[in-house]
């Protein structure tokens, strides 16, 4: 009976595990904070610091107030509740920021805010993807997976925790393996597109001349636009520039593959210049 007492009073493995990984991330957040030039990338760094504390000092009163020992004969049901409103709430946050890029595509001079760029298609695009995909998505299959599992496998409180190891290690392989191959897909997509639709007047490699002498290179558009706020010009159709140049809109989703390849256009000229300053 004392053995039994003492080890109920033990604190739980899975709650020592998450109590090191917070306090891991939070040394390297504060590395990055430290040893980072980019002041957005710091900022970045200190929120995810500031939040790893809170966090270390929320599991700190759960662990001494007992909170985080739960009865091994019931179900780990509240993580699949908490992961049920964080499905929701991301469903509003990624849907509401789908609506606004869906009304920037359609009325462009109406929803178009250039005096916030962050506003813009080009950075909004990329949040309601995340939001969408990885944070909705994401949740929705965790906290379905949880509550199916234990109940598939008999898995209370006590054994809970090698199974949610497992499964967060095997989707993070998962999207290891697949995103490059994604990005050099869409890279290439990315291309072709501009091959096909801009290479009768520009040149679209890293060498070469345009054969259009007015048309510039599309290797050095770093030195005239923001490559990145490009995507919005492709979005509302590029009217004017060079001479004879007609007009192009593209779907969403070539935007983002020919912003990618003329942005990967930039960097491999960009590292063959320093490799070769006579060139």
């Amino acid at each position: 009976m004392q053995a039994a007492e003492r080890r109920d009073e033990r604190t739980p493995f899975d709650a020592v595990l998450l109590y090191v990984f917070t306090g891991v991330m939070a040394f390297v957040s504060l590395l990055a904070a430290a040893f980072t030039e980019d002041p957005l990338f710091r900022f970045h760094a200190y929120i995810a610091l500031t939040l790893a504390v809170i966090a270390l000092a929320a599991i700190t009163l759960g662990i001494n107030s007992g909170k985080l020992r739960s009865d091994p004969t019931r179900y780990a049901d509240d993580v699949v509740r908490a992961g049920v409103i964080a499905t929701m709430f991301w469903a509003v946050v990624g849907l509401l920021v789908g609506v606004v890029i869906a009304a920037q595509l359609s009325w462009p001079r109406i929803f178009y805010f250039p005096e916030f760029g962050w506003l813009n298609f080009g950075r909004l695009r990329p949040l309601h993807t995340s939001g969408v995909i990885f944070a909705f998505g994401g949740n929705a299959l965790i906290c379905t997976s949880f509550w199916v599992v234990q109940r598939t496998c008999k898995a209370m409180h006590n054994r809970i925790w090698p199974i949610a190891l497992a499964a967060i290690f095997a989707a993070s392989l998962a999207q290891a393996a697949d995103a490059p191959d994604d990005h050099k897909a869409s890279v290439e997509k990315g291309r072709v597109l501009v091959e096909r639709n801009c290479g009768m007047c520009h040149a679209t490699g890293e060498k070469g001349e345009s054969p259009n002498a007015k048309a510039p290179p599309f290797r050095d558009l770093n030195e005239r636009f923001d490559v990145d706020a490009l995507g919005e010009g492709l979005a509302q159709g590029i009217l004017t520039g060079h001479p004879a140049m007609p007009e192009f809109r593209f779907q969403p989703h070539e935007i983002v593959s020919i912003v990618l390849y003329l942005k990967t256009v930039q960097a491999r000229r960009t590292a063959s210049a320093a490799a070769d300053p006579l060139d």
